[in-house]
């Protein structure tokens, strides 16, 4: 009978050593997954700040920044876009293709650049030239 409670008691203690390495082990590789997963995300994050920088040390570095540009596009950028908009709708012009077509390429333009008050101002001039339309100021 001893040996047989030898043995029991041999085999549970190894039971209970490999339940115990097989949460280390767990707790090992949760440890090495949080560590990578962080190390990924620093790595992501410095490459996002350095692209932020060059564009920044590229315009800074340019100087074509035209601040009454800035200005305008703040306070006048949004009227001159909506009188624009409803003036040179390509819908207007329905009933002639070609000037459809021109005032579809004006109209997408206007819509990528609706915060920019010198290109809706240049915008507007191709508009009155291609379109034949008198845009009047306010």
């Amino acid at each position: 009978m001893e040996f047989n409670d030898s043995i029991q008691f041999l085999t549970e203690q190894h039971t209970e050593s490999t339940n115990s390495n097989t949460i280390r082990m767990s707790i090992i590789v949760a440890i090495a997954l949080l560590l990578i997963t962080i190390v990924i995300y620093l790595i992501y994050k410095g490459t996002k700040k350095s692209s932020i920088r060059n564009t920044k040390s590229k315009i800074l570095n340019e100087g074509t920044i035209d601040f009454n540009n800035v200005i305008d596009s703040s306070f006048k950028a949004k009227a001159l876009y909506d009188k624009l908009k409803r003036v040179c709708h390509p819908d207007k012009f329905a009933k002639n293709e070609i000037l459809t077509q021109k005032a579809t390429e004006i109209f997408s333009l206007m819509v990528r650049n609706k915060h920019n008050y010198s290109e809706l101002l240049k915008l507007k001039e191709r508009a009155e030239k291609e379109l034949n339309i008198n845009i009047k100021e306010d």
